[in-house]
Formats: C-alpha cells, sequence, structure tokens
C-alpha cells in the first residue's frame, strides 16, 4: 500500500510554527514532565506496576511535536535498554525535539518524521506504550489514526491520549469561527487580526473561561488554539465509541476525580440525587460529571486491547507497595506540618493531615508494603496498628482520586 501524503495546510502549520515552542537549552535547567508519559502511573494503571521497563521495553510517541512526552520518557528510561520511537510529520518539529535530547545527552530515541496515517507501512513492530498526546483531533478522519496505533499495540499493552473536551471549548470554537468570518481576503494577516481581537476583546466572552497557556505562548499557541485548520473536540460518550472504533477499551481517565459525580455535588441536599446517579453505569457517570464540570477542555484517558484483562488492584490488600507518581512530592512531603496545600492538574488539593498522616508518606519508597509501613508508624507513635490502618486508608482515598499515590501488587 503506498504511503499517505501528509503534506497539507496542518502540515503547513507545523512547519512554519512548531508547537508548542521550545528552546532546547531550556533542558540544562528543567524538565517537563508529561502527565501521559509519567512511567510510574503507567505502570501502575496497565501492569499493577509489574512491568519491568529495561531492555524489551518499547514506547511510541505518535506525534512528538517539539519533544514533551519523548524527552520525558526517554529520561525515565535512560539507565535501561529500553526503546523510545518518537515519530511526526514535522521536520522543524523534530529538529527541536532532537536539540533537546542532543542537551540531555539522551541515546535512546529513534526519531522517525512521518505521519500517523503511514504507521502501517512503516514497520515499526509493537509496542509496550503508546502515547498521543494532542494529535488525533487534528486529522481529517480521526478513526484513521487511531487505528493503526492499535495495531502497533503489544496484547498486554496500553495507549495514553490526550482529545480535546467539547463543552470547556465553546470560548475557543466561537473565537475559530469569528476569525473565519474576519479572515477572508488573500491580503488577510490571521495572526495580527487574531491578535487585535484578543486585545479588545469583551471581558464577558465565554473565550474568558478558557484557559490562556496557549496565547501566552506566543504565535504558534496563538494559531494552535484560534487559526487551527482542523479540530474536532469530544464527549465522553463520544470517547468511549473512538476508543471502540480500534477494538480498544477506555480503561479510565487521568485524574479520575473530575470524572466523578461526587467531586461536584458536595451540598448535602444532593445526597439523595447523587446515590441515584450513582447507581448509573460509570460511562454515564462519566459524562454527567463532564457536564457538571463544564470548563473541562480537554481528556487525558488510557486505552487497552479489548481482550486485555486488567484486573484493579485491591486497596484493602496490605501487601502491596504504595509509590507516588510524582518524583519531586517525597520533598514536598517533608516540607508539610498539618496540611497538604498542592495543585495537580485542575485540582486543587487543600487537607489537613495529623502526624500519622505525615509519617505514613514520609515511608513511602515504592519498596516498603502498606504492613510495614503501618507496623512502623504505630510503633512510633505507640498507636494500635489498626489506627493507624484506618489513616492509611483516609490518606489513600484522599489522594489517589488525584493520581499523587498508587498502589503496587
Amino acid at each position: 500500500m503506498a504511503k499517505k501524503n501528509y503534506k497539507d495546510e496542518v502540515w503547513q502549520q507545523y512547519s512554519e510554527l512548531p508547537y508548542p515552542p521550545r528552546d532546547p537549552e531550556d533542558e540544562k535547567k528543567r524538565l517537563i514532565r508529561a502527565s501521559l508519559s509519567n512511567l510510574v502511573l503507567v505502570n501502575h494503571i496497565f501492569w499493577r506496576g509489574q512491568k519491568k521497563m529495561s531492555d524489551s521495553f518499547r514506547v511510541l510517541d505518535a506525534g512528538c511535536g517539539t519533544g514533551d512526552s519523548t524527552i520525558y520518557l526517554a529520561e525515565q528510561l535512560k539507565s535501561t535498554k529500553a526503546e523510545v520511537v518518537a515519530l511526526d510529520m514535522s521536520s522543524h518539529s523534530l529538529a527541536i525535539a532532537k536539540k533537546r535530547a542532543k542537551v540531555r545527552k539522551l541515546n535512546n530515541i529513534t526519531f522517525i518524521e512521518d505521519s500517523i496515517l503511514n504507521i502501517s507501512e512503516l514497520d515499526l513492530g509493537k509496542f509496550d506504550y503508546i502515547v498521543s498526546s494532542g494529535v488525533l483531533h487534528h486529522l481529517e478522519d480521526h478513526e484513521s489514526g487511531l487505528k493503526p496505533l492499535s495495531n502497533c499495540l503489544k496484547k498486554d499493552g496500553g495507549m495514553g491520549i490526550l482529545l480535546y473536551a467539547q463543552y470547556g471549548r465553546n470560548g475557543v470554537y466561537m473565537m475559530q469561527d469569528l476569525m473565519r468570518k474576519i479572515n477572508t481576503g488573500k491580503k488577510e494577516n490571521p495572526l495580527e487580526n487574531t491578535k487585535t481581537i484578543l486585545k479588545s476583546l469583551n471581558p464577558s466572552h465565554w473565550f474568558s473561561l478558557v484557559n490562556k497557556s496557549d496565547v501566552q505562548t506566543g504565535d504558534a499557541g496563538i494559531f494552535d488554539l484560534l487559526l487551527h485548520s482542523r479540530d474536532r473536540a469530544y464527549t465522553v460518550p463520544d470517547l468511549y465509541d473512538f476508543s471502540a472504533s480500534a477494538n480498544l477499551k477506555l480503561e479510565r481517565f487521568l485524574l479520575p476525580a473530575l470524572y466523578e459525580p461526587d467531586f461536584y455535588l458536595k451540598n448535602t441536599d444532593s445526597k439523595l440525587l447523587l446515590k441515584k446517579i450513582k447507581n448509573k453505569p460509570i460511562e454515564e457517570r462519566q459524562a454527567i460529571s463532564e457536564l457538571l464540570n463544564s470548563r473541562m477542555t480537554k481528556h487525558t484517558f488510557f486505552v487497552t486491547n479489548k481482550s486485555n484483562k486488567i484486573c484493579e488492584i485491591d486497596a484493602l490488600n496490605e501487601k502491596n507497595v504504595p509509590v507516588f507518581t510524582l518524583e519531586q512530592f517525597p520533598d514536598y512531603v517533608k516540607t508539610i506540618k498539618d496540611k497538604i496545600n498542592l495543585t495537580v492538574g485542575p485540582l486543587q488539593i487543600n487537607k489537613q493531615i495529623s502526624k500519622e498522616e505525615k509519617a505514613i508518606l514520609l515511608l513511602i519508597d515504592g519498596k516498603h508494603t502498606v504492613v510495614q509501613i503501618v507496623e512502623s508508624v504505630s510503633k512510633e507513635f505507640g498507636s494500635s496498628k489498626g489506627k493507624i490502618l484506618k489513616c492509611w486508608h483516609k490518606l489513600l482515598d484522599d489522594l489517589k482520586v488525584s493520581d499523587l499515590i498508587c498502589l503496587n501488587k
């Protein structure tokens, strides 16, 4: 089968304005931790923490852009013989990603200039994990991109996907329609016209509800958000249908608390209604949560083959090993006095913690089991193991919904 020609308006955009804009020299002073590429969390979701990410482990960043996910994946795997494959259709974006890798002295990345649409002809083999962040919603036929990716997935493999969410982007789509009506002449400068509109836009416009981080990154961000030639958004039901179209199943969302109705219905008057909603299938509860949120602009979720049976870890099994998903969290724990005050994506965590709970957090190192941690804290405070175990379960309930902590078997 002949390769598909992908050099269209979208290719032209990312050739002229690589996105997201990155300065390779910044790699000397910071590491961008792309959420879909957090391998501690990925291992927990798909393999209960049991996957050995070493010699034969393979990852594909499908539509890597300027390399955020690629660099983070390669950095986590640099002491192994695992392989990271970075695919993108823009040579300009790839050039930036390559420079970033060079600055970090990462030699475990294979860069390929081509389109997701041509994966079937590239003979890349099978992958344990595939990440596709902010790419599939820009394809003319979105299903034509997901099916080739699913064919590259190992039987027990998993995939992390980021797609636009429909309701929270209403203000974006109003602005896109506005700019299409304004930028009609051949001599128009779409970017300058958009900047002019943004400066004089009424503060009450729906666009004011949208996160402005893309606009603040300059021309590439403005063009990607407001002048993109192909942009599709999804509701929760759309995501389930989309996954099924490639013989995949939606396993779970990143930050699952955002997809549970009780995160939004906290008033005591809503308890009866909440009980009714909780009896609905999970897909319906998540769809209701999306509508209750109304400002959700992106869906970040994980899928796997329909035939892959993933057993959920039993939170009551005291032989499990708790793990922090953010490598910087242990240092933060040391600074806590009596309250966790932390922002994780759109979630704000404000939680009072006891001395016992802090002691538990300080002992989480990815090696000790819940039993070992509880026994240690019990001895330290002279408390019963039952009391400390209750502290642990409360702590787990409060933090696991924000993906700050997970359990490995």
